[in-house]
């Protein structure tokens, strides 16, 4: 069974349709972000539209886990929770944890996300890493998806070859790796083992393990190449 693989020219485009759709990242201090409701934001004195994506990560920077928003709705109407919530915020920024990442779609101008921490990956950046380890271990890239709202791009890439295994005459086994690229929580790299069905193109996931890269330091990709080495010694 061969894998469908992407032309050069197609991944170029894609690579730069990514880096294009990109959404815009800009700090600000707590006490200048006030929640209207749960799909608007004050910002600066701006009313701003948002996703419930970011209504989510908003509570999450806060620090407050994901069931919180269930459990007040519980106790409280609609504009007693978000006066709640700009309470709280006020709070967390007495506290000395102040700043946080806006992350807003660069062509709708909606806010799509909050992050902490000045580490951001862009998309040119992410290229550059899963370029280096694509061409230098043998794989080739059979897509690319990008997430036009978040601005997230992600990539599928498996090995040249497939594993056969003795006694099992129409069955064969793909390594990959799928990375992605999130501007809320940076790169994740997923290696997986794929059992193909060559008899009739099906295939499915037998296993993968999740890495996370946060920042691209020196230790954090060292420890990552450490296991992808593994990966590929094992086929």
């Amino acid at each position: 069974m061969q894998t469908t693989t992407l032309s050069p020219e197609l991944i170029l485009n894609k690579k730069t349709e990514a880096i294009n759709n990109q959404s815009l990242r800009k700090e600000c201090n707590l006490h200048n972000i006030q929640l209207v409701d749960e799909n608007t934001i004050m910002i600066h004195g701006h009313r701003v539209g948002m996703t419930q994506q970011a209504y989510k990560s908003f509570i999450k920077v806060l620090g407050l886990p994901a069931t919180f928003t269930r459990r007040i709705e519980n106790l409280f109407n609609k504009e007693s929770k978000t006066e709640f919530i700009n309470v709280l915020s006020k709070a967390v920024e007495l506290g000395g944890d102040s700043v946080v990442n806006v992350h807003v779609n660069n062509k709708d101008r909606k806010v799509v996300g909050f992050s902490k921490g000045s580490q951001l990956i862009s998309n040119d950046t992410f290229f550059n890493f899963t370029d280096k380890i694509i061409g230098e271990n043998g794989f080739k890239i059979t897509d690319i998806w990008n997430d036009e709202y978040t601005g997230g791009t992600s990539i599928n890439a498996v090995l040249d070859n497939a594993v056969e295994i003795k006694g099992l005459t129409n069955e064969a086994f793909n390594a990959g790796l799928t990375f992605r690229n999130n501007p809320l929580t940076g790169i994740m790299v997923s290696p997986h083992i794929k059992r193909l069905w060559c008899a009739n193109g099906c295939t499915t996931q037998m296993a993968q393990e999740n890495y996370q890269l946060n920042d691209l330091s020196g230790d954090s990709v060292e420890k990552f190449m450490k296991h992808l080495h593994e990966m590929r010694k094992n086929g």
